[in-house]
């Protein structure tokens, strides 16, 4: 599992929730499809591809709706950019709109689709050439991707 306990008491602090819940992705506490929806923002980059794979089927097995975001490719970090002291920051998956496709999401963001599995080169290490041009925090190509679920 991975969290970093400072953001969940600062969440918990704000006031701005009724309720929060700690959990693992691989295993969430909720029984099958009793979620209206989930929204799962930039998250996924932090999890492995394997165990990240499993935790779509996880969330798509408790919800009605998924809603996911996440940077184009992979987005690599320095040291340097990380501010606060958590290291879970590093992306360890990066993620193209084909691989959300083919599990039935809809996909939006500012990506070039025309050039086929040709992107793979411009947005995966060691040939990235975001990387290259290393957009600063923030400031990533994003996507969004939505899977309404029993349509």
């Amino acid at each position: 599992m991975i969290f970093f306990l400072p953001y969940l008491h600062e969440c918990k602090s704000s006031g701005a929730y009724d309720d929060l819940v700690l959990a693992d992705v691989l295993h969430p506490p909720f029984i099958e499809k009793s979620v209206d929806a989930i929204y799962f923002t930039e998250a996924i980059e932090h999890i492995e591809k394997v165990q990240a794979k499993e935790g779509l089927r996880q969330l798509e097995n408790i919800s009605e709706r998924l809603v996911i975001t996440t940077p184009l490719g992979l987005a690599l970090r320095s040291e340097s950019e990380i501010t606060d002291g958590n290291v879970h920051q590093f992306h360890v998956s990066g993620w193209l709109p084909l691989e959300f496709e083919e599990r039935g999401y809809k996909v939006w963001g500012r990506f070039p689709r025309s050039l086929g599995r040709l992107r793979i080169l411009l947005f995966f290490p060691p040939f990235s050439l975001l990387n290259l041009v290393r957009l600063p925090v923030g400031k990533s190509f994003n996507m969004v991707a939505l899977k309404v679920l029993d349509e």
